[in-house]
C-alpha cells in the first residue's frame, strides 16, 4: 500500500514538473519548445525508468490531457514526441539495455519528430520553406530549381543535426539517474569510443567524389552528394573532437575537454577537426596516444 501511494505521489509530481515547464514555455514565448524541447523528456523518463512502461502510460496520458489546457497545438506535438522518447528510453533503462540501443531508439524518434515539425508540417509550426526559398532566389538571382534543391538538402541536414544533438542531450542528462538509485550503464571514455577504419575510408571516398564532382560539374546526384559530404564532415568532426580530448588527457589537461567540445561548433575550426577525425579513423590515433600514456614517457607506441 505504501509503495502504491508513493507511485501515485511521484506520478503527480512528474505531471506537476511538466506543467511547470509548459507554463514557463508559455510565459517565455515558446522558448523551451524551440530551443530546449528535450527538457520535457526528463520527468516522464525518470518515472518510466523507476516504475516501467505500463505505469508510466497512465502518467503520460495525464500529462497529455493537462497539456490540452496549458499549451497550443505545436507545444502539444512536442509534449507527445517527448513522451514517446521518455517511454522508449526509460523502458530500455529499466530492462538494462545497452547505451547503443538507447541512443538508437531515442535518435529515431527525435529524427521523425523533427522531420514532421520542420519539413512535413512546416506551415503549422510557423515555417514557410517555399517563401524563404523565393526570398533567396530574389536576393541571389540564382536558378530557382538549384535553390530549391539546395534548400531541401539543407533542411534534411538540419533535421539530422538537431536530432543528433537532442539525442545526446537526453542521453547525457539521463546519466544522472544513478544519483537517484536507478542503475545505468556508464558512458565510455573518449579513448574507448573507437571508430571503424571502413568509416574513414567511406568518408574519404565521399570527399573525393564531391571534389571530382566540382571539377567535372556533375548534375545527376549532386544534391545527394552534397548531403553526403555534410554528413561525412559532421561525423569526422565528432571523431576529431574526441581525438583532441584524448590529446588533452594524455598531456594531463582534462579541462581541455571542454575546449574541444566548444571548438566543435566554431566555424572553420571544425573543418580542421574533421581532418583530424579522418586521420584518427584511418590511422587509429587515439589508440596510439593512450598506449603511449600506458607505457610511460619512453615513446613506445
Amino acid at each position: 500500500m505504501a509503495s502504491r501511494t508513493r507511485m501515485l505521489c511521484e506520478g503527480a509530481m512528474m505531471c506537476a514538473l511538466t506543467a511547470l515547464l509548459l507554463l514557463i514555455n508559455r510565459v517565455a514565448g515558446g522558448m523551451i519548445e524551440t530551443a530546449f524541447p528535450w527538457l520535457l523528456v526528463f520527468p516522464m523518463l525518470v518515472y518510466c525508468a523507476r516504475y516501467g512502461v505500463r505505469t508510466a502510460l497512465i502518467c503520460c496520458v495525464s500529462i497529455l490531457l493537462l497539456s490540452l489546457m496549458l499549451c497550443t497545438f505545436t507545444t502539444l506535438f512536442y509534449v507527445f514526441s517527448a513522451s514517446l522518447c521518455a517511454l522508449a528510453y526509460g523502458s530500455g533503462v529499466r530492462r538494462g539495455a545497452a547505451n547503443r540501443s538507447l541512443l538508437l531508439r531515442t535518435g529515431l524518434i527525435s529524427f521523425l519528430s523533427n522531420l514532421l515539425s520542420m519539413v512535413v508540417l512546416a506551415s503549422l509550426f510557423g515555417y514557410d520553406p517555399a517563401e524563404e526559398a523565393k526570398l533567396l532566389i530574389e536576393l541571389l538571382h540564382a536558378d530557382p530549381s538549384m535553390v530549391m534543391r539546395s534548400a531541401l538538402v539543407l533542411a534534411v541536414f538540419t533535421v539530422v543535426v538537431c536530432s543528433l544533438l537532442q539525442t545526446l542531450c537526453i542521453h547525457f542528462g539521463a546519466l544522472l539517474l544513478g544519483r537517484i538509485g536507478i542503475s545505468t550503464h556508464p558512458v565510455k571514455a573518449a579513448h574507448e569510443i573507437s571508430g571503424p577504419r571502413w568509416l574513414g575510408v567511406t568518408i574519404l571516398m565521399i570527399w573525393v567524389l564531391y571534389s571530382w564532382g566540382i571539377v567535372i560539374k556533375l548534375d545527376t546526384g549532386s544534391r545527394l552528394l552534397q548531403l553526403g559530404v555534410l554528413t561525412a564532415c559532421l561525423c569526422a568532426a565528432v571523431y576529431g573532437a574526441l581525438t583532441l580530448m584524448c590529446a588533452f588527457i594524455s598531456r594531463g589537461h582534462p579541462r581541455g575537454m571542454l575546449a574541444a567540445y566548444v571548438l566543435l561548433f566554431v566555424p572553420v575550426v571544425n573543418l580542421f577537426l574533421a581532418l583530424l577525425g579522418e586521420a584518427d579513423l584511418l590511422f587509429q590515433l587515439r589508440g596510439r596516444m593512450m598506449r603511449g600514456v600506458k607505457n610511460g614517457t619512453s615513446g613506445k607506441l
